[in-house]
C-alpha cells in the first residue's frame, strides 16, 4: 500500500477504503494468495485508475467539475 499511496497512514485507508479493498482483492481471493508480485498488482491498479479516469472524462463530469 505504501507504493500506491506513498507513506500510507490510517486516514488514507479510511478515506479511500474502496481502493484499499481493491488492492486486497488483487492480492487475495477467498483467503488464498492470488498474486504475489507487487509489481503486477501495482500495474493492475494503475490500469484500473486509468480506466476510471477515462470513464470520468467520457461522461463529461471532468469538464463540469473543471
Amino acid at each position: 500500500m505504501d507504493k500506491y499511496y506513498g507513506n500510507v497512514c490510517e486516514l488514507d485507508i479510511i478515506f479511500n477504503f474502496q481502493k484499499a479493498y481493491y488492492i486486497l482483492d488483487e492480492l487475495l481471493i477467498a483467503g488464498e494468495i492470488q498474486e504475489s508480485s507487487k509489481r503486477d498488482v501495482l500495474r493492475r491498479i494503475g490500469q484500473q485508475d486509468a480506466m476510471e479516469a477515462a470513464e470520468f472524462e467520457e461522461d463529461g463530469l471532468g469538464r463540469l467539475l473543471s
